[in-house]
């Protein structure tokens, strides 16, 4: 099992912008190996073997967006 998870749009990824994103694996070696079939000069990615860190922490970073973007009145209907 493997968790890829980072402050990312897929939008600026596919433009080339500078991301960095975290891989978490159960096993170190398809970690490494996800981490080399992603990464790019513009595209960092980082290896991690906690698995339930990296999903609790993308979650929280959309929980913390969304308020961010309410807070700033960016959320409008």
């Amino acid at each position: 099992m493997t968790v890829l998870s980072g402050p990312s749009f897929a939008k600026e990824v596919a433009e080339g912008m500078p991301t960095n994103v975290v891989v978490a694996a159960s096993q170190r070696e398809f970690g490494e190996t996800v981490q080399h079939s992603f990464a790019t000069d513009r595209l960092r990615v980082y290896t991690s073997d906690d698995m339930v860190g990296v999903q609790l922490g993308g979650a929280l970073k959309n929980v913390i967006a969304i308020a961010a973007g309410a807070c700033d009145g960016s959320f409008r209907q």
